[in-house]
């Protein structure tokens, strides 16, 4: 998880999902990592950085969820993965807006 404990969420490649997934899986004795888990909603994030998928509110608002489980106050860090999602959702939702604004007219 150190890995990517220290990184922006900018950052986080599928490698850095796979080791701690891996890392995961070895610390439960062998036992699979849910689906529906931070390791999912990283590797949502980890593609949304190599451009294979984009960025939604939907998955902010999962992260930012998990998040504010994890951290036992009910709460997301400020700047925490949750955080950074939700700002890229938001700039996913800018570019498909001004995209569309630019689109040639039929």
């Amino acid at each position: 998880m150190a890995d990517i404990a220290g990184k922006a969420v900018s950052e986080i490649s599928e490698k850095d999902v796979g080791r701690l997934q891996s890392g995961m899986v070895k610390g439960r004795g062998g036992r699979p990592v849910e689906k529906e888990s931070l390791v999912s909603d990283l590797h949502r994030v980890a593609q949304m950085n190599e451009g294979l998928a984009e960025a939604t509110k939907e998955d902010a608002v999962a992260l930012q969820s998990e998040e504010a489980t994890l951290s036992g106050t009910g709460q997301t860090n400020k700047g925490g993965i949750a955080s950074q999602a939700q700002s890229m959702a938001d700039k996913e939702s800018v570019i498909r807006v001004v995209k569309t604004k630019n689109a040639p007219k039929e």
